[in-house]
């Protein structure tokens, strides 16, 4: 579906929207399309929150808001609840139909405050994009300096994904032949850690950071072979909570990266948005790349991005 095409809620509804925008985000510069993107995104989770559908079902760890056209025609902008497909039995209906929609889990269609949407319940498996071999199995996204408001700031460091560290090594191996340590690492589900390097550049420049992305939004995901234009498919209701360790704000890609890209940077309209992770894959063979939100991991780590 056509993001652009989704309808404004009322004015009084649409001017305490902006206020929250701007309280929140005083100085953000988010388009009009995807104001209208982030407010039925974060409409549409609250309706979710309350239904009582999360708790209800097996498996269930994360939920996000979105296109859900990829998944079968006529879906429109709705919710995908994600669960693990190793523990959540596969609906009867996929052996029975061949029609993609009579596949899917679909526990709610119909109107939520206007908006004509669906929610719906998709197995799915985690892939983490490491690369292949050593020495440095991920990509290192950008500099960056954390801990900036204490008097011990840590940095200049390469900011790449916490999960291809294990555990908390005292040496990371760099491509090249050279020897780095971990300098910091994100809180609770923050995927996101700062390595050092022996000989950082002396002419950074700092990154302007976005503190939401929309769906609908394009994005570039910076990989070591080069820039690759992706979308930005769903997006986690993050609205007011990047200060929460315990809340992951993600926001997933199409077309997704690959193995060797985990770590990468990710901009939009030239501000850091978020750092590629992974993947997620549904039983039909559907792919998400899986982007933690920059803005969460300035937060919480106190940071500080740079080029």
């Amino acid at each position: 579906m056509d993001v652009h095409k989704l309808p404004k809620p009322s004015s009084d509804v649409w001017d305490s929207w902006l206020g929250l925008i701007r309280v929140d985000a005083p100085n953000a510069e988010i388009s009009q399309a995807s104001l209208t993107s982030l407010y039925w995104t974060f409409t549409l989770s609250r309706a979710l929150i309350g239904s009582g559908l999360l708790i209800e079902t097996p498996g269930a760890f994360l939920y996000a808001a979105g296109d859900l056209d990829g998944l079968a025609e006529g879906l429109g902008f709705g919710l995908v609840v994600f669960v693990d497909a190793d523990t959540y039995p596969s609906p009867e209906a996929a052996v029975r139909s061949s029609d993609r929609t009579a596949q899917l889990e679909i526990p709610f269609r119909g109107k939520i405050e206007g908006l004509e949407s669906s929610i719906v319940t998709l197995p799915v498996r985690q892939e983490m994009h490491l690369a292949p071999t050593q020495p440095l199995i991920a990509t290192a996204g950008c500099w960056g300096v954390s801990r900036c408001g204490s008097n011990r700031s840590r940095g200049p460091g390469l900011v790449t994904a916490a999960h291809v560290l294990s555990g908390r090594p005292k040496h990371v191996l760099l491509e090249g032949g050279k020897v780095g340590f971990l300098l910091d690492r994100g809180p609770g589900i923050t995927d996101v850690a700062l390595v050092s390097c022996s000989d950082p550049p002396t002419n950074l420049t700092p990154l302007p950071v976005a503190p939401y992305v929309a769906v609908g939004d394009q994005v570039d995901l910076e990989t070591k072979s080069g820039e690759k234009d992706t979308r930005v498919a769903l997006v986690t209701h993050d609205f007011g909570m990047h200060r929460y360790a315990s809340i992951p704000a993600r926001f997933y890609i199409v077309p997704p990266g690959e193995p060797g890209d985990s770590g990468a940077l990710v901009r939009h309209r030239g501000r850091a948005v978020g750092f590629y992770v992974g993947a997620f894959t549904d039983e039909f063979n559907h792919t998400w790349g899986d982007v933690q939100n920059a803005h969460q991991v300035c937060e919480l780590m106190d940071m500080r991005l740079s080029k």
